[in-house]
């Protein structure tokens, strides 16, 4: 089967009933920015991995495509599932994913950051936020603050289990916080995370029916 077509739709007005449609490949999963540029940046899970898909003109009708080969370690990590877009407090953007990888002492989650050199991401550097031995660890929620990136992640198990919150202490994550649980180390459906007003995280849970 053939991966789904992955389209841009661009409103042309408040209610969006003029809006343009632009086909920009296939994949499977995908995340969108818009920097100030109002070029938008996606990106696109593909057969191969990740990808990173700079629009050269609002409408994405012509673009620029970089693989991430990044997201690949030596050690053949598994390719995320998941990756999140943001922009960084300099206007470039900055990507939030969690995986897993074989180490020297076996088998870990991760969660990395990605942050981009230039618009459309041909250069970039990798940072490891935080690693959970036996477990590859999928990425629920990623913000990046004024103090630098925040991510929610849990053990990619069925169902999920046990969301954890780790922030980076400075922009450039070269140092960070402590892993803390949020709540019990218990199975849930999923979650999400936003930042408030006073820049601290927020969370939602759906725990599984038998829970409810």
């Amino acid at each position: 089967v053939s991966p789904p077509a992955v389209r841009l739709v661009r409103c042309l007005e408040p209610t969006c009933v003029g809006h343009t449609h632009t086909e920009i490949g296939t994949g499977g999963a995908v995340s969108l920015v818009v920097p100030e540029d109002d070029l938008p940046l996606l990106a696109l899970r593909g057969d191969g991995g990740w990808m990173v898909v700079k629009c050269s003109n609002p409408a994405c009708t012509e673009h620029t495509t970089t693989e991430l080969t990044e997201l690949r370690d030596p050690a053949r990590a598994a390719i995320p599932w998941s990756v999140i877009a943001r922009l960084g407090s300099d206007g470039l953007p900055v990507l939030g994913y969690g995986s897993g990888s074989t180490t020297d002492n076996g088998w870990v989650g991760v969660v990395r950051v990605l942050f981009c050199a230039d618009p459309a991401c041909t250069s970039s550097d990798v940072v490891t936020v935080a690693e959970e031995p036996g477990q590859m660890n999928e990425l629920l929620g990623f913000e990046v603050g004024p103090d630098g990136p925040m991510f929610g992640f849990a053990a990619q198990e069925t169902p999920l289990r046990g969301l954890r919150f780790v922030r980076c202490l400075d922009p450039g994550c070269a140092q960070t916080g402590p892993v803390s649980l949020i709540g019990p180390n218990q199975p849930m459906h999923g979650a999400a995370m936003a930042v408030g007003a006073d820049g601290l995280p927020v969370f939602a849970l759906v725990p599984p029916l038998d829970r409810l």
